[in-house]
Protein backbone atom coordinates (compact mmCIF):
# COMPACT_ATOMS: atom_id res chain seq x y z
CA UNK A 1 0.00 0.00 0.00
CA UNK A 2 2.76 2.02 0.45
CA UNK A 3 3.22 4.83 -2.29
CA UNK A 4 -0.75 5.34 -2.29
CA UNK A 5 -2.36 8.95 -2.55
CA UNK A 6 -4.44 9.76 0.94
CA UNK A 7 -7.83 7.76 0.32
CA UNK A 8 -11.41 8.61 0.88
CA UNK A 9 -13.20 5.79 2.22
CA UNK A 10 -17.30 6.47 2.83
CA UNK A 11 -19.05 3.19 4.34
CA UNK A 12 -22.72 3.00 5.80
CA UNK A 13 -22.95 1.29 9.18
CA UNK A 14 -25.21 -1.09 7.28
CA UNK A 15 -22.99 -1.98 4.56
CA UNK A 16 -22.39 -5.49 3.87
CA UNK A 17 -18.90 -4.51 2.78
CA UNK A 18 -18.59 -2.94 6.49
CA UNK A 19 -15.66 -4.70 8.18
CA UNK A 20 -13.93 -4.59 4.50
CA UNK A 21 -14.51 -0.78 4.71
CA UNK A 22 -12.14 -1.05 7.92
CA UNK A 23 -9.85 -3.40 7.37
CA UNK A 24 -8.59 -1.73 4.04
CA UNK A 25 -8.68 1.86 6.31
CA UNK A 26 -6.42 0.30 8.38
CA UNK A 27 -4.29 -1.26 6.27
CA UNK A 28 -3.89 1.99 4.52
CA UNK A 29 -3.19 3.87 8.03
CA UNK A 30 -0.43 1.25 8.69
CA UNK A 31 1.31 1.73 5.50
CA UNK A 32 1.30 5.83 6.31
CA UNK A 33 -1.56 6.80 3.93
CA UNK A 34 -3.72 9.58 4.70
CA UNK A 35 -7.11 8.19 5.07
CA UNK A 36 -10.52 9.97 5.41
CA UNK A 37 -12.89 7.09 6.88
CA UNK A 38 -16.68 8.18 6.80
CA UNK A 39 -19.27 6.18 7.90
CA UNK A 40 -22.62 6.85 7.86
CA UNK A 41 -25.48 5.65 10.30
CA UNK A 42 -28.57 4.43 7.99
CA UNK A 43 -27.56 4.20 5.06
CA UNK A 44 -27.71 1.73 2.30
CA UNK A 45 -24.89 -0.06 0.12
CA UNK A 46 -23.93 2.27 -2.69
CA UNK A 47 -26.01 4.87 -1.32
CA UNK A 48 -24.61 7.90 -3.01
CA UNK A 49 -25.99 7.02 -6.32
CA UNK A 50 -29.38 8.29 -4.35
CA UNK A 51 -28.26 11.73 -4.10
CA UNK A 52 -31.69 12.77 -5.60
CA UNK A 53 -33.59 11.50 -3.07
CA UNK A 54 -31.30 11.22 -0.18
CA UNK A 55 -29.89 14.36 1.65
CA UNK A 56 -27.22 11.92 3.75
CA UNK A 57 -26.19 11.17 -0.04
CA UNK A 58 -25.87 14.94 -1.08
CA UNK A 59 -23.98 15.28 1.67
CA UNK A 60 -21.64 12.18 0.69
CA UNK A 61 -21.03 13.56 -2.62
CA UNK A 62 -20.35 17.12 -1.24
CA UNK A 63 -17.37 15.52 1.27
CA UNK A 64 -16.12 13.70 -1.41
CA UNK A 65 -15.56 16.84 -3.79
CA UNK A 66 -14.12 18.47 -0.38
CA UNK A 67 -11.82 15.62 -0.15
CA UNK A 68 -10.51 16.01 -4.14
CA UNK A 69 -10.33 19.63 -3.57
CA UNK A 70 -8.16 19.56 -0.76
CA UNK A 71 -5.79 16.97 -2.46
CA UNK A 72 -6.10 17.47 -5.66
CA UNK A 73 -4.48 20.98 -4.44
CA UNK A 74 -1.23 19.45 -3.22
Amino acid sequence: MAGLPPCLIVASAKEILLEDAAVLRDKLQSSGIAVDYVQWAQTPHAFAVLARWLPEARAALERTALFIRQHAAS
